[in-house]
This record gives C-alpha cells, structure tokens and sequence, in this order.
C-alpha cells in the first residue's frame, strides 16, 4: 500500500472510531465490504444491513451474506419493494433518487430503532464525479459516507480489499437492474428476474463486467471492449443466444460501444 492510500486509510479510520456506534448500508460490492470490514475493527459497535428487493441482483444479496460472516456483524436482511410506490414503479427520469430515498429512510429508521448513532454508505471519491442521485438522497437523510470524506478512490479500495483478503476486491461494479430498462416502462418483477438471471448467466462465463439492457423485448448486452471479441466468438454466441432466447428476449444483440455507450 503506499503512503497516499496509507494517509487516507488513517483519516478513515479515525473518523470511524469517532463516529461510535454504526450501521453500514452493506450492498454486496467491494467498496461497502472494504468500508465494513475497517469499521468493524475500528468502530466502537458495527451492525451492517442489505436491502432485499426485486431490483436487487441476487448475487450481491449472497456476497453481502459472506462479508458479514468474514466481518463477525450482526446482519440485517431488510426486505422492500420500492414498486409498491408508483413514483418508483413507473420508473420516471427521478426514479433512482426516489428509491434512494425509500431504502435509505428505511436504514435511518432501522439505525434508530436500535440505538445506532449514524448510518455510512460505500459512497468512494471517484463517485463525486459522476451523477449520482443516490447520493444526493443519502446526504438529506443524513447518510454519511467515510470513503468519500477520506478521499478513497475506488483503485485504493480494491488493494485494501485485496490486503484485507476479501472474495469480493475484484468484482465488477454492478448497479440496481432498474438502471437495465428504459426511462418510463413499468418495472415488471418477472423482467427484472429475468435481467437477474441473463446477468448471472454472462458473469458465469467469465465475462466481467456485464449488462443486459432491455429495449422492448430485446436484449443488448454490454461488457467492456475488451470482452466483445470473446462475447461475439461462434460458440460463446450460440450459448448466449439460446440461453437469453430461452429467458424471452428476442432479439439478442451486443452493443459494440462497450459498456456505458449505449445511446437509446
């Protein structure tokens, strides 16, 4: 590790030793299990929790439950649709800061309930660099978050993971399946399992990064340029194809801008 990350490692954990009593919102990625696992060696009383929802991939629900068991804290399983208010099910252009809302009050309610002073997110500094309506919500609610506030970018929080010996330090960034469907269309429980499951079945192969998007009833899937080669190669396609075709999407394309181009 080198001095710069050592220095804002410092910073972070003498803010969480200062903060006492703590829930972690726990997403299953590396940026919230590296944040856990420091806080719970460091805070003075660590409790984590993950929200369980059907725009929740079902792969970080499992790789929550195993940073808890490596973290030694109690875990809480909150289970909510966010579909249940239609501000959130008609899926508008504010639905991410919406649902942000919905599971962090949930999670500032929780805390209180069981006499835990803050509540911290994964939130890292390369996030202040990007749109992120969630964040937005969580400041309003008073969500803090240690990683941002230290100055620890996503790079460093992969090598402390990988020091820290934590199975998730090389998983790919994932996002809500919500984020896979168009701005406007009903988010549809069986869809977004479907998404869940086309997702599961390209990260199986190896592929890395991945997102299946939905265009009616297309697939476009996208992986980082790198992959498209190894996606697009004869036998890997038939595999895909007939495994999304089976999932009902149809057609099943690739986008060839790669992760984060598709326009549309």
């Amino acid at each position: 590790m080198d001095r710069d990350t050592r220095h804002k490692l410092d910073r972070l954990t003498a803010a969480l030793t200062r903060m006492g009593r703590l829930l972690v919102a726990l997403s299953g990625g590396v940026d919230s299990a590296a944040l856990l696992c420091l806080a719970a060696r460091t805070a003075e009383h660590v409790e984590a929790a993950t929200v369980d929802s059907p725009l929740t991939p079902r792969r970080d629900l499992a790789d929550a439950e195993a940073i808890v068991r490596l973290a030694g804290v109690r875990w809480h399983r909150l289970r909510l649709d966010e579909r249940t208010e239609a501000d959130v099910r008609l899926n508008p252009p504010d639905r991410c800061y919406r649902c942000k809302r919905l599971r962090f009050g949930r999670l500032v309610d929780l805390a209180a309930a069981k006499g835990l002073g803050a509540v911290v997110d994964g939130a890292n500094a390369d996030d202040s660099a990007d749109d992120r309506p969630g964040m937005r919500a969580a400041a309003e609610l008073g969500v803090r978050s240690p990683l941002l506030e230290a100055g620890l970018t996503k790079a460093d929080l992969r090598q402390i993971a990988r020091d820290l010996g934590l199975p998730v330090a090389d998983k790919p960034a994932a996002a809500c399946l919500a984020t896979r469907m168009e701005v406007g269309v009903e988010l549809d429980s069986a869809l977004l399992r479907r998404i869940d499951r086309a997702e599961a079945f390209l990260q199986d192969l190896g592929l890395g990064l991945v997102r299946c998007r939905v265009r009616g009833k297309a697939a476009v899937i996208e992986v980082e340029p790198t992959q498209i080669a190894r996606l697009t190669e004869d036998q890997t396609r038939q595999r895909v194809v007939a495994k999304l075709t089976e999932l009902g999407f149809d057609p099943v394309t690739v986008s060839l801008r790669g992760y984060g181009g598709f326009i549309g």
